[in-house]
């Protein structure tokens, strides 16, 4: 299973956001989500987080929160994915912010992220996200972008 990290970069009553409409053939075309990416081999969880961090925004990380685990099941057509996802939210990032090639980047008021384009399972844990607090293991399958189960701490929250 790949593994991940997701962030969510929070300042006062905001969160930026990614809307990921600029990659050919990207699994999250149209949607918005935090920024991330994938851990490379040898490292570390919170390496990777500094390093994805600068990579996609310039910034330095300031203080963290670890969120909890997302496991992230994904079938469509001819494609598998499984990754295994360490979410974090990151405050008093520090530098000159930097958009990428991943998508338009956007301050979104907490209030108005749930009526945003994300992937279904994304508002399960979302709220937990905005208040910043740890909601442990979600793991979300999904058939042709369409969310079919949804588990919480082992728990089975929603079934298709």
């Amino acid at each position: 299973m790949k593994r991940y990290t997701l962030a969510y970069i929070k300042n006062e009553d905001k969160v930026l956001m990614i809307h990921r409409v600029k990659k050919k053939d990207d699994v999250n075309e149209g949607k918005w989500i935090g920024i991330g990416g994938k851990i490379e081999e040898n490292e570390t969880i919170y390496d990777s987080l500094i390093r994805e961090t600068k990579e996609e925004t310039n910034l330095t990380i300031g203080d963290y929160t670890f969120l909890g685990i997302i496991k992230f099941y994904y079938y469509k057509n001819d494609i598998s994915d499984e990754e295994l996802i360490y979410a974090y939210n990151l405050f008093g990032c520090q530098g000159e912010f930097r958009p990428n090639e991943e998508g338009i980047f956007e301050w979104i008021n907490n209030n108005k992220v749930k009526y945003l384009e994300l992937w279904d399972g994304d508002r399960y844990f979302i709220g937990e996200m905005l208040e910043n607090k740890y909601f442990g293991t979600y793991e979300f399958y999904y058939q042709d972008d369409i969310l079919t189960k949804a588990v919480k701490n082992e728990e089975i929250i929603y079934q298709r």
